[in-house]
């Protein structure tokens, strides 16, 4: 899979606009990349990465990946006698001698809680 070729805060050069810096996450269309820019004259556009040349003052030593990473979490008004499918309580789906972590199920392996439907 190709990889962006910009990071945030790059100056960039565009062929019609001129030059600016990359404000926000890029997003991938139709197997290119699209930045957030701010121009020198205020303005903002949202650029096809080819359309842009990166300006050789702002070549850094890594590109850099904004990651977003779902965590579940134990939540204290849920419930802790509702039963999951796997037919044990919602809070032993969570490691009491680890501030509550989400381990799944202490009894069966169940890791995911879905409660069950009487």
């Amino acid at each position: 899979m190709n990889q962006p070729k910009f990071n945030i805060g790059d100056k960039v050069k565009h062929f019609a606009y001129g030059k600016g810096v990359i404000l926000g996450n890029y997003h991938k269309r139709a197997g290119s990349y699209y930045w957030h820019i701010q121009y020198e004259n205020d303005s903002f556009g949202y650029n096809q990465e080819s359309n842009l040349k990166l300006l050789n003052n702002s070549i850094k030593p890594y590109l850099e990946e904004v990651v977003t990473e779902i965590v579940r979490n134990y939540n204290p008004n849920y419930g802790d006698d509702r039963i999951c499918k796997c037919g044990h309580p919602y809070y032993r789906h969570f490691d009491t001698y680890e501030n509550m972590s989400t381990c799944g199920c202490k009894y069966c392996g169940c890791f995911t809680f879905e409660e069950e439907n009487n």
